[in-house]
């Protein structure tokens, strides 16, 4: 009976053990996170309460790198997981797509009285906050968009991310109403076909204008009131990316070639040489000339001689 006793005893001991060994080693497996993202939008003393943020969800980690994925994976846009120039032109690049192609976001929301606006419950992946300009009295803000991976895929429990977002700013008077928009090329082409581009104006198509050589791939027109200008390129030639770049009515489409470079090698002949020496064959015609021109001038002095 002792005995009895003493092997269930035993059996009960063990099986808690394995019970609590199995809950320590994989909680963080068992538990299914999300994580959040908490926008903080202050400037100085000035708290831009109501400026409206879009959240979209871009793409995804896959080995080093990002890849672009869902609505935004068909876009000719470089990511660079190692470079930050890369990916805050990206960002401008994307967001340019996202408002006039009119894509669907994740969430969006205010700031609030405090300067903060929290995105809650966002899964692992690469995503992309979108500020509206904001106007208080004489001054307007335009945030900047910002590329920001959410990892829930870690030990840890806290996966919340406070950001900062970039917000520029400019008096009324400081608003520059002359646009401009620039074709760049970046590839080794000598010429290139003309392409569309399409002006918008608040996020409405406002008329679409031919680029080329003739006009130097600029063209240059001027505001009436302070809307909010935006260019696309109609369509982008294959094997190239695009990047757009938007400072205060200067707007650039830069495209850089990703296919392989033709290269034209021009073979020029050398000329015919005599096979048992090397020579070429134009010192023998010339030498050959002269050897006739003086046995002629030999024989005639020969024939003066005589006579």
């Amino acid at each position: 009976m002792k005995k009895t006793v003493h092997t269930r005893l035993i059996a009960l001991i063990s099986a808690a053990l394995m019970l609590f060994i199995s809950a320590a080693v994989y909680p963080s497996h068992a538990i299914s996170q999300n994580g959040s993202l908490t926008l903080i939008c202050r400037r100085g003393n000035t708290i831009l309460t109501g400026m409206n943020w879009r959240l979209y969800h871009v793409g995804k980690c896959l080995g080093d790198n990002y890849v672009l994925d869902g609505d935004f994976s068909n876009y000719p846009v470089l990511i660079d997981k190692k470079s930050a120039d890369v990916m805050n032109n990206a960002a401008v690049t994307l967001e340019n797509y996202a408002i006039l192609d009119n894509l669907p976001y994740e969430n969006c929301g205010v700031i609030d009285d405090e300067g903060y606006l929290t995105f809650p419950n966002l899964k692992s992946g690469l995503y992309m906050v979108s500020g509206d300009v904001f106007n208080i009295k004489e001054t307007f803000y335009q945030p900047s968009a910002a590329l920001i991976e959410i990892n829930t895929n870690t030990d840890k429990s806290d996966v919340d991310l406070v950001v900062y977002p970039k917000v520029k700013y400019a008096l009324l008077s400081e608003i520059n109403m002359n646009n401009t928009v620039k074709k760049i090329w970046n590839d080794t082409k000598q010429s290139h076909e003309p392409l569309d581009v399409e002006i918008y104006k608040n996020s409405e198509l406002h008329e679409t204008v031919t680029l080329n050589e003739e006009n130097n791939w600029t063209y240059s027109w001027k505001a009436t009131d302070y809307s909010q200008w935006r260019v696309k390129e109609a369509a982008v030639p294959a094997d190239y990316i695009v990047n757009y770049q938007i400072d205060n009515g200067k707007y650039a489409i830069e495209n850089t070639f990703t296919g392989v470079e033709e290269t034209i090698v021009t073979t020029i002949p050398e000329p015919q040489k005599l096979p048992q020496t090397g020579q070429l064959w134009w010192p023998v015609i010339v030498m050959g000339s002269a050897g006739i021109i003086l046995i002629i001038i030999g024989i005639k002095l020969k024939k003066r001689s005589k006579a």
